[in-house]
This record gives C-alpha cells, sequence and structure tokens, in this order.
C-alpha cells in the first residue's frame, strides 16, 4: 500500500523509520517493489543521510 502513495513527505519518512530501525529486510523489499512499480524517485534522499546511506548499500547489494 505504502508504495502507491504520491505523497514523497509520507513515503520518505516511512521508509527512514526502516532504515532507522535497521529493517534490512523490510526496507530492501519496499525498496524492490519501489523499483518495480517505478516509485523510487519519490524518496527525498537529501532529508536523511541515513536513508540515503542506506538506499546506496541496498543498491550496491543488488548490483544497481
Amino acid at each position: 500500500m505504502v508504495t502507491w502513495l504520491d505523497d514523497t513527505g509520507v513515503m520518505t519518512t516511512f521508509t527512514m523509520r526502516l532504515a532507522r530501525a535497521d529493517e534490512t529486510a523490510l526496507l530492501g523489499r519496499l525498496l524492490t517493489v519501489m523499483v518495480g512499480h517505478g516509485r523510487l524517485e519519490l524518496l527525498d534522499l537529501e532529508s536523511s543521510e541515513v536513508l540515503a546511506s542506506a538506499v546506496r548499500d541496498w543498491r550496491r547489494s543488488r548490483h544497481q
């Protein structure tokens, strides 16, 4: 459900909370679904270094 929201703030906050809680499995699944739906660009990666780092690490792990 979260991946269908068009609200950048809500998407970023939810994803950031997963990143900060070190929920790597849930975060990875969410990012995978977001990419599959072309929604990853909705995240405001400049708002949180923790989130930006988590997305970079996820991309590296998937060789993206």
